[in-house]
């Protein structure tokens, strides 16, 4: 059964949507604990336009170091990617 075409829905979209990426200054993302005071508070996010290339890496380090596993990243490239990390 073939589908009706899209702009003959009753509720079709007739204007263009516009969105907005969230991006850092640094157009690094954001992947830890907020702060060191509240580390139970995580984020991860602001990747900007790279989202697709960089969310499964960063996923899988959010998941080892929630679980205490070896990090998919060396140190110092996950240190980089803290929210409360020096800019540059």
């Amino acid at each position: 059964m073939a589908l009706p075409r899209c702009d003959t829905w009753p509720h079709a979209v007739k204007t263009p949507i516009r969105g907005l990426r969230c991006v850092t200054a640094d157009r690094m993302p954001l992947l830890g604990p907020v702060s060191p005071d509240a580390p139970d508070v995580w984020t991860c996010a602001g990747f900007g336009s790279r989202g697709l290339s960089l969310v499964a890496v960063c996923a899988e380090l959010l998941a080892a170091q929630w679980a205490g596993e070896p990090w998919p990243l060396e140190s110092g490239l996950a240190q980089g990617l803290l929210p409360y990390r020096k800019r540059r």
